[in-house]
């Protein structure tokens, strides 16, 4: 009587195939490198849009532990400020792309007036921690200017 070989109905081929896919996928998450300037747009974005909807404590968590008393000190209180708008109108990655200067602009009005006002602004960003392969976090490390 002629032996019948068993395979199995999850692992057709008796798991070959998935040993192989499972090698392959271990090799491939192992290239994987952290870009700091890519992960920058990221963190840019969401402070920007905190800012833009007055979310002070959400957008000081972006400033270095330092400046966050000061910056939310400097937005308390502004319940007749209105922001229009803000945006980035340049980014220059500086030092192999582990820091950033950005300059923003954000245009407000003031009630009683329906004026809309510029105010021009430069922030400077750095990459801290992380390595390679570990990604790290954005952080600004210098004080948001004064408002008028």
């Amino acid at each position: 009587m002629a032996e019948q070989k068993r395979t199995s109905r999850m692992f057709p081929g008796g798991g070959k195939g998935c040993l192989i896919l499972l090698v392959i996928g271990l090799l491939l998450s192992c290239g994987v490198v952290v870009r700091p300037a890519s992960e920058f747009t990221l963190a840019n974005r969401d402070y920007v849009q905190r800012l833009r909807w007055m979310d002070v404590p959400g957008a000081a968590r972006y400033l270095a532990p330092e400046f966050q008393d000061e910056f939310i000190e400097q937005f308390t209180g502004w319940d007749d400020l209105h922001v229009v708008d803000v945006r980035v109108t340049s980014i220059e990655f500086l030092n192999d792309g582990r820091q950033a200067l950005t300059r923003n602009v954000l245009e407000y009005y003031l009630l009683p007036s329906v004026t809309v006002k510029t105010f021009r602004f430069e922030q400077k960003w750095s990459y801290l921690g992380g390595d390679r392969y570990h990604p790290g976090n954005w952080i600004i490390t210098t004080a948001f200017p004064p408002f008028p």
